[in-house]
């Protein structure tokens, strides 16, 4: 056990650290709102609107809408949970003989994000959409990771990755970034002359079909009406290489 946490300890310091960042949060923003969805209709009910008038992130928003009703200790557990996981696995992903060091630093890059932005849309609004995207996306990628690092993958592991493959795939960005890791897996695998894996195969049609699923979902394309004419009226005028040119500065700006 002694050596188990020393090993461990970059990711141990990392939840501790989220733990009592969860202290202090408290339900806000859209998450108020959310908790009293169920009040007066079905998660049926809530999700067949949502699809046709505002999101097709029907997984994602099914759960958000539970969750904000419990007590959010429920969530703040989870989310440290999920999180860390999230974190250990892309380190894992370019470490594969485990240095400490590496550890360390990968854990101190992840430190560094502005957590509290997470707050932008309520806790546990931003967080599912968010964060837990980033997280299950790694999760789905596990049989790969072990399969690239020559370790065995037990079948408890492949229901795990199947089921949080469906949540990442269920949000846009990581939805893509989904698709796109295991299409260039598969295509490494066929060019390499490599077996091809199963899992890998499955993940890259599931992750097509929900990205196509995204983009004939109604509700996507009133939500971009609503949101880009209540926020950046200006944007539906600006050529491709304007809007390049934002996302490179809002996201080069953050770093």
């Amino acid at each position: 056990m002694n050596y188990n946490i020393k090993k461990y300890s970059p990711f141990i310091l990392f939840a501790v650290l989220m733990l009592i960042l969860h202290l202090i949060m408290g339900l806000n923003g859209d998450d108020i709102k959310y908790a009293k969805v169920l009040s007066n209709q079905t998660l049926v009910d809530y999700l067949h609107y949502r699809y046709y008038n505002w999101s097709s992130r029907l997984i994602i928003d099914g759960i958000l809408v539970i969750l904000a009703r419990l007590d959010m200790i429920v969530w703040k557990l989870l989310d440290v949970i999920i999180y860390t996981v999230g974190v250990y696995y892309i380190i894992k992903l370019v470490n594969k003989n485990y240095s400490k060091k590496i550890a360390y630093l990968g854990v101190l890059l992840f430190l560094m994000y502005p957590f509290y932005e997470m707050a932008s849309a309520g806790w546990i609004s931003t967080t599912l959409n968010y964060s837990w995207c980033f997280a299950f996306g790694m999760i789905s990628f596990i049989p790969l990771i072990y399969e690239a690092h020559g370790e065995k993958v037990n079948k408890y592991i492949y229901i795990i990755s199947f089921l949080a493959l469906l949540y990442a795939a269920n949000q846009e960005q990581s939805g893509a970034l989904v698709f796109g890791f295991n299409l260039l897996y598969l295509l490494n695998s066929v060019i390499n002359k490599k077996s091809i894996n199963k899992f890998n195969l499955m993940a890259t049609a599931v992750a097509l079909i929900s990205l196509i699923f995204i983009l004939t979902a109604p509700g996507n394309s009133i939500r971009f009406a609503h949101e880009a004419a209540f926020w950046y009226p200006e944007f539906v005028n600006f050529t491709i290489i304007e809007k390049s040119y934002l996302g490179l500065v809002t996201t080069f700006g953050t770093l």
